[in-house]
């Protein structure tokens, strides 16, 4: 009864603010439009509901801001809002420190009525949605800046007591997993993205085989719908035996020696603690991860119902898939989305592992590579920024898919 109460209140709270902020909407607006010659006030959306969202696009702002990029040269506040659930407590009070946020309710009615009135080119924008919501680094800086997201030492002592209590050492490696499947979209009514989702069990070979390499194996993930089948003392099904906590999938990602994954929300905590990370089972072609080094990505394949094989880059982009993020695009040209095999996800990771240790490839897969990425940047590569494709593909997958670049 109480906490029924308390949601009330908080709700009545909350819509008594929003009128009162709708009220004095114009009055601020104008303020903000008489005094933006000395001081610019901008504004931001952030999608707290979404981990990937929430962890890279106030990683990049700030990596931006430390280099100048997208900075106003005159006196300036930038204000940021959201309205949603928020997916990770842990991580949205640390940004709260770096970044000025406030709740929707408050900033919503400003932020449209200001956006109204504004001409195309709107300064009063930290940045358009749809450019602040692309993960992508478009200037390569992850590489070059700062980690902004740290951890006080209390929070450092007691993951590391966690580590402990696991049996890892300081001198152990750990890697983290993290296997998308549809019990979170779904949760949130995301399913169109279901095409993306993966089998865990085509992961319990390279599991497997990274614990006799002496690796532990953190199997993350906040919401799941298998259980990891392995009775390896290496290997933690931290997704579901219970062990998990908000301020430990930040952890974890900061402290492990590398990442599989499968181009989900968590695997953009890994940017931003700047982890070597494979992506398996990656769609679609067009967002390929290309902006920072030690990062290597496998595709899903392509299989064509019609033509009854896999398709080339050229074929999947003339049929307008190699940005889309619906299923139903995907079905409606007859084209089945192919898992990575067990042995394709190990060797993609072997691949991995050699680039960290600085390994060379030979000449003639590096070739080959070489030949992607011009596929690659050809194809889908945008010309209105000068990123550079620093790591793309692995190269035991090309190899053996060599009808992509055809």
């Amino acid at each position: 009864m109480i906490v029924l109460l308390n949601k009330l209140f908080f709700k009545s709270f909350k819509s008594i603010i929003f009128i009162l902020f709708l009220f004095l909407s114009p009055f601020l607006v104008l303020f903000i439009r008489i005094f933006n010659q000395f001081f610019l006030v901008r504004f931001q959306h952030v999608r707290v509901n979404r981990i990937g969202h929430l962890s890279t696009n106030i990683e990049l702002y700030l990596c931006e801001k430390d280099k100048n990029i997208n900075t106003p040269r005159q006196f300036y506040l930038d204000i940021f809002f959201y309205d949603r659930k928020v997916c990770n407590n842990i991580l949205f009070k640390k940004w709260k420190k770096e970044i000025f946020i406030l709740p929707g309710y408050m900033i919503k009615p400003i932020y449209f009525l200001n956006n109204i009135i504004s001409s195309k080119k709107n300064k009063y924008l930290v940045k358009p949605n749809q450019e602040f919501h692309n993960n992508h680094d478009i200037y390569n800086l992850l590489d070059e800046s700062k980690i902004h997201l740290t951890f006080n030492e209390e929070e450092k002592k007691e993951c590391k007591r966690f580590l402990e209590n696991c049996g890892i050492k300081e001198t152990n490696k750990f890697i983290c997993l993290i296997v998308r499947d549809n019990a979170y979209l779904n949760s949130i009514g995301a399913s169109y993205h279901s095409h993306r989702d993966c089998d865990i069990d085509n992961f319990i070979l390279v599991a497997e085989e990274l614990a006799k390499l002496g690796y532990f194996v953190f199997r993350m993930g906040a919401s799941v719908n298998k259980k990891f089948k392995t009775n390896n003392k290496k290997i933690f099904d931290y997704a579901t035996n219970g062990m998990r906590t908000e301020l430990l999938d930040l952890f974890l990602c900061s402290e492990c020696d590398f990442c599989i994954s499968t181009s989900l929300g968590l695997d953009s905590v890994i940017d931003v603690f700047r982890k070597p990370l494979i992506i398996t089972n990656f769609v679609p072609f067009g967002h390929l991860r290309h902006e920072r080094k030690n990062v290597l990505t496998i595709f899903k394949h392509h299989f064509s119902q019609n033509y009854n094989r896999n398709l080339s880059m050229k074929e999947i982009k003339n049929l307008k898939l190699g940005f889309s993020y619906k299923k139903s695009d995907f079905e409606n040209k007859n084209i089945q989305l192919i898992e990575n095999s067990e042995n394709e996800i190990y060797e993609a990771t072997l691949d991995l592992i050699n680039l960290i240790n600085n390994k060379k490839i030979d000449e003639n897969k590096n070739e080959i590579i070489e030949q992607f990425n011009l596929k690659f940047r050809d194809l889908y590569y945008n010309n209105r920024y000068n990123t550079k494709i620093k790591t793309t593909v692995a190269s035991s997958f090309i190899i053996n898919n060599l009808n992509l670049i055809k």
